[in-house]
């Protein structure tokens, strides 16, 4: 995953948690990849980051209905998190990859904190 590098040479030496993060919930996921980079892309998205957004928007495929999960998980809408993670649950995910979406999301929230700073 390139753009995975390229957001972790995009971050600070103090972010070294965040760095290693990255890897865990991208590159060790149970979600398919281009579902794993749709959720970080949107999660992203929702935190108004645009240095990090303008990265990976070229090149991410992006799952929606997972997309909008991280998304609403970021911008902590507890109704908007229920009503899409009752639809992935019918669509056959797993607790596994649906927890995989919450851990990219608050990843991708860290990630665009620190580069806001």
């Amino acid at each position: 995953m390139a753009f995975n590098d390229t957001i972790k040479s995009a971050l600070p030496e103090y972010a070294k948690d965040t760095k290693l993060n990255l890897d865990a919930v991208l590159l060790r996921s149970t979600l398919d990849a281009d579902v794993a980079i749709g959720c970080a892309v949107a999660a992203l998205a929702a935190t108004g980051n645009g240095k990090v957004l303008s990265i990976l928007l070229a090149d991410a495929p992006v799952h929606a209905e997972s997309a909008m999960t991280a998304a609403s998980i970021v911008g902590k809408c507890h109704f908007c998190v229920k009503a899409h993670y009752e639809t992935l649950k019918k669509e056959g995910y797993t607790v596994e990859q649906l927890r995989d979406i919450g851990r990219i999301a608050s990843v991708m929230n860290s990630v665009a904190k620190v580069l806001n700073s």
